[in-house]
């Protein structure tokens, strides 16, 4: 399910590959903003015990409970669900036709990511 993702930060946004739906790059604007860094650190939120990131009408970030995974489209679900799994769901921006976007990642991907973007710090 993991595959090599890479960061920029094009235009003060970020844009992260193998992100089809953009919840990954939509996750690292939200942990950039000054409200939420002056909040809490990424590496307190995504912990693995951590409570994420949830932003009313945009976007959750939560680690992945079994009821969750199985929720899943079956091509999601990852081939260990034991693993440390994290769930984002970005909303679609109001106006806009279609489903929220889901995307399941695992949590050293995801602090990986954090780093190449410079949000992580202990």
């Amino acid at each position: 399910m993991s595959t090599a993702r890479t960061v920029t930060l094009q235009d003060g946004r970020f844009h992260v590959t193998n992100d089809p739906n953009g919840a990954l790059g939509c996750l690292l604007g939200f942990l950039a903003s000054p409200a939420l860094t002056d909040e809490a650190p990424a590496a307190q939120r995504f912990a693995a015990d951590g409570p994420g990131l949830t932003v009313p009408d945009n976007l959750v970030a939560a680690r992945a409970e079994p009821i969750d995974l199985a929720e899943l489209p079956p091509e999601q679900v990852p081939a260990d669900p034991s693993r440390e799994w994290w769930v984002l769901y970005l909303d679609q921006p109001h106006g806009e036709p279609g489903p929220s976007a889901i995307m399941i990642i695992e949590g050293d991907e995801l602090r990986d990511l954090l780093r190449a973007a410079g949000l992580w710090s202990t």
